[in-house]
């Protein structure tokens, strides 16, 4: 939904909601806000399938700060497009047997528990920061010798 001019707020909105009609600009082109939260999970996708498939040394490392576990709450199932294996009730049908490795993955990093939260869920899981071990050497250490 691509608009020159911002539409007329007190006039009722084909499809109602507040993510139809709040409204941001990007270059002087007015978008709908829902077109930016799709755009959001379509990039959230794209990044994943990139990291779980060519940047899997990345991917190993996140997952070392994973904690919590899934609540199958079927809100990451929903991003961009709804899973074609999730039921009614919000459950993934193949959840015990074999999932493909974007489900297995998520969520990877911050970013996709962002985009859960966005869309109003809560993620099961959370990250920590773990402090990088500097080997002897390296780091501070060997500058200060130099």
């Amino acid at each position: 939904m691509v608009m020159e001019t911002p539409p007329d707020m007190n006039k009722p909105s084909p499809s109602p909601g507040l993510l139809n009609r709040a409204l941001i600009t990007v270059g002087g082109v007015w978008y709908g806000l829902r077109h930016s939260i799709l755009t959001r999970q379509y990039r959230g996708k794209l990044r994943r399938f990139w990291l779980g498939n060519f940047r899997r040394g990345y991917v190993r490392r996140s997952l070392t700060q994973r904690r919590g576990e899934c609540r199958q709450c079927g809100v990451c199932c929903g991003l961009g497009n709804t899973c074609p294996v999730l039921h009614e009730k919000k459950l993934c049908l193949i959840y015990r047997g074999y999932r493909p490795r974007s489900c297995r993955l998520f969520p990877i990093d911050e970013r996709d528990i962002r985009d859960v939260e966005l869309l109003g869920g809560t993620c099961g899981y959370h990250f920590v920061k773990t402090e990088k071990h500097v080997e002897p050497g390296q780091g501070e250490s060997a500058r200060k010798d130099s």
